[in-house]
């Protein structure tokens, strides 16, 4: 199982010691419509309905903590967000249910950290 809290982690020390910008994508090698993105201040993810984010997300504290930037229908949310002590257990934790209520889990997935 992908320890996201470890790779976010990994992400602020790298976006800290460089002007790009850092993203990691966690993604389904056997299945391309399953896959997350994350950056300093967004989390990127696949979003498989044709209705408006707000009543197909997991219900969770985090979400206060994030605002929808943009979203198209059964392609992508982007949320945007502050990564702090604080705030990353709840980013990680919504990914993760997202991940396995709505993406049907994270067993396989790979992840790539690449300098944008």
């Amino acid at each position: 199982m992908l320890d996201l809290i470890s790779l976010l982690s990994e992400m602020e020390n790298r976006q800290a010691e460089t002007a790009d910008l850092v993203c990691i994508t966690l993604e389904n090698p056997d299945n391309p419509a399953q896959w997350l993105q994350f950056t300093y201040d967004q989390l990127n993810f696949a979003y498989p309905f044709t209705s408006e984010p707000a009543g197909n997300l997991p219900e969770m504290p985090a979400l206060v903590e994030m605002d929808v930037a943009q979203w198209e229908a059964e392609k992508f949310v982007t949320l945007d967000y502050y990564l702090s002590d604080e705030t990353l257990p709840l980013i990680v934790g919504f990914a993760r249910q997202y991940a396995e209520q709505i993406l049907g889990g994270m067993k396989n997935w790979h992840s790539k950290v690449e300098i944008l």
